[in-house]
């Protein structure tokens, strides 16, 4: 009401309801859609898309820090400008940043409607530092809350904490290994790809594909 978005664009209150359901209901469908988009491509272009995400996923799990932006070890054979987000690993810690940003943008967006709306200045308002020092130290309050409640443990449910770091049994090879075997049903289909692209850059091959398309 406030920010009087639904009256500028003669959208009445009663129907807000069906463009916040309408919302809601676009994330689990367009996660759909791109899983058929993703496989789509992994198809046409030959990206390996699925091992790449379930090796990041392996990353993921064996982490050294909880935090995984704690790490400073970065994959220099990715550009410096996607290095961040290849160490997020397409994680959980990677959407909640995500949605934490979006939520942000949104309230920011609400708020300075709100201020053209009423006209209102808020650099020239006197109560404004301690507005801001209020936020500042509710925010501290609520960030120190959250993360004692993330390092709740229920050892009934095996749960150590949020995001916490799981503990390998075995040694790193092992794991590795066993990660690696996602792909050993395609090994008879990479023989095959690997016997064909041999034949592609040979001169023989290309010699006779000359002779017999040649117009």
């Amino acid at each position: 009401e406030q920010t009087q978005i639904a009256m500028q664009y003669n959208v009445r209150k009663n129907e807000l309801g069906y463009y916040t359901l309408f919302a809601c209901y676009m994330i689990p469908w367009t996660s759909v859609v791109d899983v058929f988009i993703l496989n789509t491509q992994e198809l046409i272009h030959g990206w390996r898309l699925y091992d790449y995400m379930a090796y990041q996923r392996f990353r993921f799990t064996t982490r050294e820090y909880r935090w995984v932006l704690s790490s400073d070890t970065f994959d220099e054979s990715i550009s410096e400008g996607m290095q961040t987000m290849d160490l997020l690993c397409f994680s959980s810690q990677y959407y909640f940043i995500i949605s934490v940003f979006a939520f942000a943008m949104l309230t920011n967006m609400f708020a300075i409607t709100v201020f053209l709306r009423y006209e209102y200045n808020f650099l020239g308002d006197p109560a404004m530092p301690i507005i801001v020092l209020a936020i500042f130290l509710i925010c501290e309050v609520i960030r120190l809350i959250l993360c004692r409640i993330a390092n709740v443990t229920v050892p009934y449910f095996n749960w150590h904490g949020l995001w916490a770091p799981k503990q390998l049994e075995g040694t790193m090879d092992d794991a590795i290994a066993a990660k690696l075997a996602i792909g050993e049903g395609r090994q008879a289909d990479l023989e095959q790809e690997r016997l064909e692209l041999q034949a592609l850059n040979s001169d023989r091959f290309r010699h006779r594909f000359l002779d017999r398309n040649r117009p």
